[in-house]
């Protein structure tokens, strides 16, 4: 035998942060209040914890409780220690809060700021604000300059929204200029001059989360003003900034899936609306359970589900999922609309192609751009009266459409999409006469990745499409295993025997066999050595059975024998000169 030998080679080396300006950073991966870079350690103040944070970006976040202020607080040093100050710094820093925790405590995410009308203002606040409040759930950052009334607000969107988003508050006193960064974006009518000098309340307490609720993660403070291009949107795409935010992931901000027959959002507040005949019905899907079925009638049966600009379809990329039930169309004329946002030669439009039309039954998507180019998204047909999977996914830094149908990339264009008109309608099944389901929009471009045969087999689009249910009609037979014999979640009947072997569905699914395959099923046989041999099948287990007559029953020989054994030597019953052999199968 050849021995083998492993060598571990351990590499030591020095490693200097490309951020000479970085002089405190809480990032909570060690699960302690410690700052990773300085000596500013945080102090926690009343209810306080450490908790995983689901952002891939970092591990865990920092969560204080829902509370009136000066209670439930991380307490991280002060403007002079923490080096904002007059000369250049830049605040970043990671938020998540739900409209409901910002409203049940004070939505403040970063406190550092004092003063009244009386004496002038100084320092920073970042809080969110409430339902009851103006522009609810946007983070409005004020930046207050030592000693006066002069203040600046930044803000932009929506942000209390249960997703993560990131902040950067960034000032470079070479040139008195403030910038404000929402989600990688450069806010530039928000940009200020004359506005950030800290001087007066160098020793002001710096608070994260005080009375919070929600959860903010890797705090990031600089004595710099960072570097930082964008492009014609406005996006960071190069510099300092760039360097650490790759971009968010994509987001869920729509989702109609109508459990509990309701045709509420489930994530969001675009809360759809039932128009005509138009009804919640079971889906017979095992991905969801309800579906929405609409009319025949164009313009009257249809389930609205707000506006472009409310659903976040627009030019900085987006996906939009859903499943789709019609029959096959027998002498029809013209077309159905699955999804509609279209008008003014702008827009998207799903419709399904009806038998007078070439390629019937095929569900063809219509981009138009500025230029009142119509470009094309197709793949199969669809109106077959089964369920198909619907993806369109349009990533607005390459500004390309992909199209996907049951799983398989089908089409894609390059340069057609712009959506100017937010306020455009969308609907949903305008005159359908069929069912659409598990409806999703995502503010981004999720991630796939696909086999040779174009298949989707990995990344953030594969894991949405997950059965709710193993076996959604409840026969005791998994749909995985329904849907590679039969191509369905319901097509094997437990008592059928489609291949007329002799052995039903459930038999053939017990014993491992192919209930398509006349020549496919458990058998076993008996040998001239009184040995016994079956076609055993992994995840199997056996058991032999003997009797003499058939009349006084079966006695046990041997029982659950693996299926990595496909044999057996009854030596009791060798010279015997009568028997019957019996031999059954279950799962492992």
């Amino acid at each position: 035998m050849r021995n083998l030998c492993a060598t571990v080679l351990t590499v030591l080396f020095a490693f200097t942060s490309a951020y000479s300006a970085l002089v405190a950073h809480w990032d909570f991966s060690d699960q302690t209040y410690n700052d990773q870079i300085g000596s500013l350690n945080g102090s926690a103040v009343g209810t306080v914890s450490i908790v995983p944070s689901g952002n891939y970006r970092f591990d865990y976040a920092l969560q204080t409780t829902a509370s009136a202020n000066n209670a439930n607080y991380l307490n991280i040093g002060n403007i002079g220690s923490l080096g904002i100050y007059t000369n250049s710094f830049t605040l970043s820093y990671w938020f998540k809060a739900s409209q409901a925790t910002v409203d049940a405590g004070s939505g403040e995410v970063w406190e550092s700021y004092s003063g009244n009308s009386s004496v002038g203002y100084e320092g920073i606040q970042s809080v969110l604000r409430k339902t009851s409040q103006s522009s609810a759930g946007k983070l409005y950052s004020v930046v207050a300059e030592n000693g006066t009334t002069s203040t600046a607000l930044l803000n932009n969107g929506v942000l209390a929204d249960d997703n993560w988003h990131w902040i950067v508050i960034r000032y470079d006193g070479a040139t008195d200029e403030l910038k404000y960064f929402e989600d990688g974006v450069h806010i530039a009518y928000r940009d200020q001059t004359r506005i950030a000098s800290l001087a007066t309340e160098a020793a002001r307490d710096a608070r994260l989360g005080d009375g919070f609720g929600g959860l903010i993660a890797d705090v990031r403070i600089y004595d710099a003003a960072l570097s930082f291009t964008t492009d014609a949107n406005s996006v960071v795409t190069g510099g300092e900034l760039s360097e650490f935010y790759s971009g968010l992931p994509a987001a869920l901000v729509a989702h109609w899936n109508f459990d509990g027959e309701s045709y509420e959002d489930r994530v969001g507040s675009n809360d759809g609306q039932p128009l005509g005949a138009c009804s919640i019905v079971p889906s017979g899907n095992g991905y969801f359970t309800n579906a929405v079925q609409t009319g025949s009638t164009r313009n009257s049966d249809v389930f609205n589900v707000g506006t472009l600009a409310n659903l976040n379809l627009s030019t900085n990329g987006f996906t939009l999922s859903y499943w789709i039930k019609h029959d096959p169309f027998v002498n029809a004329a013209g077309f159905v609309d699955v999804f509609e946002s279209n008008a003014q030669s702008m827009g998207m439009r799903t419709t399904l192609r009806a038998s007078n039309i070439s390629s019937p039954n095929r569900a063809y998507t219509s981009i138009e751009g500025l230029d009142g180019a119509d470009e094309l998204l197709n793949g199969g047909t669809m109106a077959d009266g089964e369920w198909h999977w619907v993806v369109i996914r349009y990533d607005g830094e390459t500004d390309t459409a992909h199209y996907f149908e049951d799983g398989h990339f089908y089409d894609t264009e390059v340069g057609i999409f712009t959506l100017t008109d937010g306020a455009r309608k969308v609907y949903i099944g305008n005159g359908f006469d069929g069912l659409i389901g598990d409806i999703r929009i995502y503010n981004g471009p999720l991630s796939y990745t696909l086999n040779d045969s174009n298949d989707i087999v990995g990344g953030e689009l594969d894991a949405i499409n997950v059965p709710v249910t193993d076996d959604v009609d409840d026969d005791g037979i998994p749909n995985t295993w329904e849907e590679l014999y039969f191509g369905n979640l319901t097509g094997a009947v437990p008592g059928d025997d489609p291949d007329a072997d002799g052995h039903n569905n459930e038999a053939e699914y017990i014993a491992g066999s192919d209930p398509t395959d006349p020549a496919s099923y458990f058998a076993a046989y008996f040998k001239a050595d009184s040995s016994l041999e079956w076609n055993a099948v992994s995840g199997r287990v056996y058991s032999i059975y003997w009797s003499s007559d058939l009349i006084s029953g079966f006695q046990c020989l041997e029982s659950n024998v693996v299926w990595t054994g496909s044999n057996f030597v009854d030596a009791a019953h060798s010279a015997d000169s009568q028997g019957f052999y019996r031999v059954d199968v279950r799962f492992e």
